[in-house]
């Protein structure tokens, strides 16, 4: 054991190395744990929102720029364009995760993470002020806090006894990656009782997906079968490409009971999972990431329990939403039963409004907490602007999502607006039944300076 880290991490993938880069930028000594040697070459997901890009653009990760992106969005397999989002990063992004893992491994090194892969973390015991992890070679690590960011086989999970509640599966599929093949592009199309998603995620790549109603939770389907399957639902062969990637997955979801337990946390893939429709799982971990980083510098900076707690009601919240909204998006897309979706895409015809709020919630940008701790959504450059009655500066607009903002008016008392670091506004005035200052104490206390900006003259 060397020395007593502020923050380990388990688990290297985008939601992990994402969290440990944060945290470390804040001036936390951070070790991240990846059980792998490298970085394995399967896309697995691809597609960022809006709001990741805004959460990576926040926190500086470079190489972002010039990345392919689409306008098109999806609900439930019916089109939504995403032009009117309000975003820096409106569309979605494509980014195969062994690129975006790269990516941001390099980016946390950088930002000082002390990085230790071919590391299998195995057990972990709490003492009083610290907690102490285990690796399968009998290293020891010792930590003021450990979070768990290593997946729907999270060994952190299972050895501190967290619980996941589950929703029962009652659909199963298979998505694969095959090289060295071109095929027809295809969204969600219906073939009998079959539905089959196909389309190029790189060059090289094309990426199939499909649904057929005799597939069942105990099959393992062999990429032989799928060939069959697709050839039998599309009448086009595959066959003579290169299986480079296979997944069997089902509409279930899950999620733990609790979030935090002492000084011991999950994000990502090991609190909740979830259908990946929409990049569900990468975005809402990437949010996980960013809304706890700064709680977690926080109390490594002498702020109470109750940030930690917060972390854990807010992400419920949340991420029950995003559930519900897969589900949903599930069976509009795999049920028999086509009214729903042809309700719902007349809906989006004909009310501006609604298709607004469903592009925003594929953009990522509808998430809030106000059920749990009274917390707005993310505050927009656009919306910055309107509550300074001004043009921000570049400097000023660069503090949403990386530093604690509050603006005032002629008065340094006359506070108009609080954001938390992680972007979201936490108190607007004339809210009535909080004042500035208690919100002001509750999130920012002695442990966070937030930057000052002040409005011009009405």
């Amino acid at each position: 054991m060397a020395g007593l880290w502020d923050v380990v991490i388990v688990g290297a993938g985008p939601v992990g190395t994402l969290l440990a880069g944060a945290v470390a930028r804040h001036g936390a000594s951070v070790l991240l744990l990846e059980c792998d040697t490298g970085i394995t070459d399967q896309t697995r997901a691809s597609t960022l929102n809006s709001r990741s890009m805004e959460i990576m653009s926040a926190l500086e990760v470079p190489g972002l720029q010039d990345r392919p992106h689409s306008m098109a969005g999806h609900f439930g397999g019916i089109p939504v364009g995403l032009d009117e989002v309000d975003s820096p990063w409106a569309g979605l992004w494509r980014m195969p995760q062994p690129d975006l893992v790269r990516l941001l491994r390099d980016w946390a090194a950088a930002s000082a993470v002390a990085v230790r892969t071919g590391t299998a973390f195995t057990r972990a015991e709490a003492r009083p002020s610290s907690v102490v992890s285990y690796d399968a070679a009998g290293e020891t690590y010792e930590s003021r806090y450990l979070v768990g960011a290593d997946g729907t086989g999270s060994a952190v999970r299972a050895a501190l006894g967290f619980t996941p509640l589950h929703v029962a599966a009652t659909r199963h599929m298979i998505r694969c990656d095959v090289k060295g093949i071109t095929v027809t592009p295809r969204r969600f199309e219906r073939r009998g009782g079959s539905v089959v998603t196909a389309g190029q995620i790189s060059p090289e790549i094309a990426r199939l997906m499909l649904f057929a109603p005799r597939y069942r939770v105990t099959d393992t389907v062999t990429f032989e079968e799928v060939c069959r399957d697709w050839f039998q639902v599309t009448g086009e062969r595959v066959d003579k490409g290169e299986c480079v990637w296979l997944d069997q997955f089902s509409n279930g979801c899950s999620t733990v009971a609790r979030w935090d337990a002492g000084n011991v946390l999950l994000a990502g893939d090991a609190a909740h999972d979830q259908p990946p429709v929409g990049g569900s799982s990468l975005n809402s971990g990437l949010q996980d990431a960013h809304n706890l980083a700064w709680k977690l510098a926080a109390l490594c900076n002498g702020a109470s329990g109750e940030l930690a707690a917060s972390y854990g009601r807010e992400r419920a919240e949340a991420t029950a939403r995003m559930q519900e909204s897969v589900r949903e998006q599930e069976t509009l897309i795999f049920g028999a039963d086509r009214r729903p979706g042809e309700a719902t895409r007349a809906r989006l015809e004909r009310s501006p409004s609604f298709r607004r709020r469903v592009a925003r919630s594929i953009a990522g940008l509808d998430t809030h907490y106000m059920g749990s701790t009274g917390t707005g959504p993310r505050l927009s450059p656009a919306r910055l602007a309107q509550a300074l009655r001004r043009e921000p500066l570049p400097s000023e607009t660069a503090a949403l999502g990386r530093q604690a903002v509050i603006v005032i008016g002629d008065r340094e008392k006359d506070v108009r607006l609080v954001v938390r670091p992680d972007g979201h506004v936490a108190w607007v005035a004339g809210h009535p039944d909080t004042d500035a200052a208690g919100v002001v104490e509750r999130w920012f206390g002695d442990f966070l300076k937030p930057v000052v900006l002040k409005a011009s003259p009405r």
